[in-house]
C-alpha cells in the first residue's frame, strides 16, 4: 500500500475563481502552501460554528454553583468569602476567553477546553490553594527560612 498523497495528478481543467484565498491557492486549485489539498472558505476548520456558544454558556452558568459547593463542602464560608470570590473570578477569567475566539468548527476544541478547565477550576480552587499552601509551608521549613 502506498501513500499518493504528494504525487496526486493535477485534476483537469475547470472554471476558476480569480480571487486568491489564504495561501496563495485559488479556489479549485490543487496547489498553494498546504501540498496537494485544496484550500479556501467553507474547507476545513473555516466552517462557521452554529453551536459556537453551547460550552461557553453551559461552564459559565456551572461556574457559581460548582464554586459554591467547593467552598461550602469544607465550611470554607466560616473564614470569610475569599475562596468562593477567588474560585468564581479564576473560574470566569478562563471562560471569558471562550466567548470571544473565533466562531468556526476549528476553535471548537479550543472553546470546549478552556469552558471544561474553567468549570473544574471552579470545583477545585479551594483544594489547589491548601495543596499549594502546604507546600510552600514544607519548602519554608525545609530550606530554614521559617522565621516566628
Amino acid at each position: 500500500m502506498t501513500n499518493d498523497t504528494w504525487t496526486r495528478p493535477t485534476p483537469p481543467a475547470a472554471p476558476r475563481s480569480s480571487a486568491p484565498f489564504p495561501g496563495g491557492a485559488r479556489s479549485g486549485s490543487w496547489g498553494g502552501r498546504w501540498g496537494g489539498l485544496p484550500t479556501g472558505p467553507g474547507v476545513g476548520g473555516d466552517v462557521a460554528d452554529p453551536r459556537w456558544w453551547v460550552a461557553p454558556l453551559c461552564a459559565t452558568v456551572a461556574a457559581p454553583p460548582l464554586a459554591a459547593l467547593a467552598a461550602a463542602e469544607d465550611n470554607l464560608f466560616a473564614p470569610g468569602p475569599f475562596l468562593f470570590g477567588g474560585s468564581l473570578v479564576a473560574a470566569l477569567a478562563l471562560i471569558l476567553p471562550a466567548w470571544f475566539l473565533a466562531r468556526t468548527r476549528g476553535r471548537r476544541r479550543s472553546r470546549i477546553g478552556l469552558s471544561v478547565s474553567g468549570a473544574a477550576l471552579a470545583l477545585a480552587f479551594p483544594v489547589l490553594l491548601t495543596v499549594v499552601g502546604w507546600a510552600v509551608l514544607v519548602v519554608l521549613l525545609l530550606t530554614g527560612n521559617w522565621t516566628a
